[in-house]
């Protein structure tokens, strides 16, 4: 029973917070509002919302379009997504952060060449990105691409020697190979 009680809190002080916001302005504004406002779930709404008001107040606010294009791709809306970050992208080309995004969309998409394209330029602008070598290293192993697998995978190693992922695939990878034994090393 306790447990309900802040749950219900905060939503109704969600719903409060979000009320004014769909029937603000104009119809079609708010109209707007409400339609991002239903994409998303519950806990995710309040977010939206804080985020559709700064880019309302600034429309080109490329962080809050890049967290608005997240917040879609984690609730499934890929053409929304897709929308968002291509705005951020056309403010700031060159930000790894934004582009690690659309290489998300588009693997979400199922776009895999251009996911493998657009992490190859985040290599390109930073050597050093290790979660572009990561992605990379995941890509190759679907593509069974054991080579691919182990360069990207030993090369964020290099950059950061603790990274768990890394020795994730490169298990995973060993197990496919049959190999148990690397596979439990990895592991």
């Amino acid at each position: 029973m306790m447990r309900i009680i802040p749950g219900i809190l905060i939503v109704s002080l969600g719903m409060l917070f979000l009320a004014p916001a769909c029937h603000s302005g104009n119809g079609k504004e708010g109209q707007e509002v409400a339609d991002t406002l239903a994409l998303v779930g519950v806990g995710d709404s309040v977010q939206m919302a804080m985020l559709n008001e700064r880019l309302k107040q600034d429309p080109g606010d490329h962080g809050a379009l890049n967290e608005r294009a997240m917040l879609y791709l984690n609730n499934g809306h890929m053409n929304e997504a897709l929308r968002d970050i291509s705005n951020a992208l056309n403010l700031q080309p060159d930000k790894p952060d934004y582009l690690l995004t659309l290489s998300d969309i588009y693997l979400g998409l199922s776009q895999p060449q251009k996911t493998r394209e657009t992490l190859l330029k985040v290599l390109g602008l930073e050597e050093q990105n290790t979660n572009a070598m990561l992605k990379l290293a995941e890509l190759s192993l679907y593509y069974r691409d054991y080579e691919g697998v182990q360069s990207y995978a030993r090369r964020a190693l290099q950059v950061d020697p603790g990274l768990p992922q890394a020795y994730f695939i490169l298990g995973f990878m060993s197990k496919e190979q049959g190999d148990t034994s690397a596979a439990i090393r990895y592991f």
